[in-house]
C-alpha cells in the first residue's frame, strides 16, 4: 500500500487520541449489526482506523478485522490498546485507506470513523467497492464532539483561549474547503453504493480539565506541536478560563454520534450507473428527514423506500463519561 510521507496534522497526538477522544456509543454497533445482519463471521476493514476506537467496538461482530491508517504512531497506539484490552484477531496495516490493495482480501463491511473528511472520498469509495463482498456494506460514522465547538459556556471560553494563543484561523482545516458536499451525497452520487440509513444517536460526554486538555492535544488544530514553547502559558490560561466558566471542573458536552449506512451496489461502475443513481436518489430523499428520539428515550430508525431494514428502536445508554484512565496530560507543575 502507498505509505504517504506527506505532512501529518496529527503528529504527536496518538496517545492523547486514544485516552481523551470520546468513545462511540454502543448503539452504533447495534445499529450496524442489525442493518447488515452481522453475526460474528466475515472480515471488517476499518479505514482510517487511528488508534482503533471504532475497530474495537465493531470487532466482536466479525471473525477478523483489519485496521488501515497512514500514521505509524496511531497504529502503534492501536496495537498497544488492543493488547491492553485483550482484543485479538486484528491486523494493523500502514497506508492510505484510498489505496488499500486487493492483497488485503475481501471484506463484509468497510467502516470509517471520523476520517472520511480527510480522504479523497470518491477515490476511497471506488477502492472500498472493489474490496467488499457482493452484498458488503459501508458504515461511515462520527462520534461527535470532534471539534469541541458548542454553546456551552466552557466551550466558548475554550475557543477564546485557543484564538488568543493560535490566532483566529483554525489550523489544519483545509478539508473544510474541499468537503462542501455532505458524505451521504458523495456516496449517493458515486453510484457504487445504495444508501440504507442515515441517522444519529444523542448522548452526553463529561470531562474534567485534564480530559479537556488531553482532547485538545489529540486534535489537528490545537496540539503541542502547534503550541510549541507556548504550552505552559496555554495550559495556565485554559485552566483559569475553564474554571471561571465552570467552577465544578465538570464539563458536560452534548454529543451527536452520526452514521451513514450503505450497501455495495451490484455491477456498479462509473461508466453506466444511471439506474443506481436514480434508485439511490429516491432513498436519499427519504433519508433526508432527521432521525428523531421518542419520548421514551429510544431512537427510531426510519425505514427508507426500498430498504429491507425495518424500523427498530434502540434504548439510549446513560450519559457517557470521558475516560481518564491514562492520567493527566499536563506537565508536573
Amino acid at each position: 500500500m502507498n505509505q504517504s510521507s506527506a505532512y501529518d496534522p496529527f503528529a504527536g497526538t496518538a496517545g492523547y487520541y486514544a485516552c481523551h477522544r470520546h468513545d462511540y456509543p454502543v448503539q452504533i454497533a447495534q445499529i450496524i449489526a442489525s442493518a447488515f445482519g452481522l453475526d460474528g463471521r466475515g472480515r471488517l476493514l476499518d479505514a482510517g482506523c487511528g488508534t482503533g476506537k471504532l475497530t474495537f467496538l465493531l470487532k466482536p461482530l466479525f471473525e477478523q478485522a483489519v485496521g488501515v491508517d497512514r500514521s505509524a504512531a496511531m497504529l502503534a497506539e492501536a496495537e498497544r490498546q488492543a493488547k491492553r484490552q485483550g482484543i485479538a484477531g486484528i491486523s494493523w496495516v500502514l497506508g492510505t485507506a484510498e489505496d488499500a490493495g486487493a492483497d488485503l482480501g475481501k471484506f463484509r463491511l468497510v467502516s470509517c470513523g471520523d476520517a472520511f473528511h480527510w480522504m479523497d472520498r470518491e477515490k476511497a469509495l471506488t477502492t472500498w467497492h472493489g474490496l467488499l463482498e457482493q452484498r458488503g456494506g459501508l458504515a461511515v460514522v462520527g462520534a461527535g464532539g470532534g471539534s469541541g465547538s458548542g454553546p456551552e459556556p466552557w466551550q466558548v471560553a475554550m475557543w477564546e483561549v485557543i484564538h488568543r494563543h493560535l490566532g483566529p484561523r483554525r489550523h489544519n482545516a483545509e478539508w473544510q474547503e474541499r468537503t462542501t458536499k455532505r458524505h451521504e451525497e458523495v456516496i449517493r452520487e458515486s453510484g457504487l453504493f445504495r444508501l440504507i440509513s442515515v441517522g444519529h444517536v444523542e448522548h452526553t460526554g463529561v470531562r474534567d480539565f485534564d480530559s479537556v486538555l488531553g482532547f485538545l492535544y489529540s486534535t489537528s488544530f490545537c496540539n503541542k506541536g502547534l503550541l510549541g514553547d507556548n504550552v505552559p502559558r496555554f495550559e495556565e490560561d485554559l485552566h483559569r478560563s475553564l474554571l471561571r466558566a465552570e467552577p465544578s471542573d465538570r464539563f458536560a458536552e452534548p454529543l451527536r454520534a452520526e452514521y451513514i449506512l450503505a450497501q455495495r451496489a451490484q455491477g456498479a461502475g462509473r461508466t453506466a450507473p444511471t439506474h443506481l443513481r436514480r434508485r439511490a436518489r429516491l432513498a436519499y430523499t427519504q433519508l433526508a428527514r432527521p432521525t428523531t428520539l421518542s419520548p421514551s428515550g429510544s431512537m427510531l430508525i426510519l425505514k427508507p423506500c426500498g430498504s429491507d431494514i425495518s424500523a427498530r428502536r434502540f434504548r439510549m445508554s446513560a450519559p457517557m463519561a470521558a475516560s481518564a484512565r491514562c492520567g493527566s496530560p499536563r506537565r508536573a507543575r
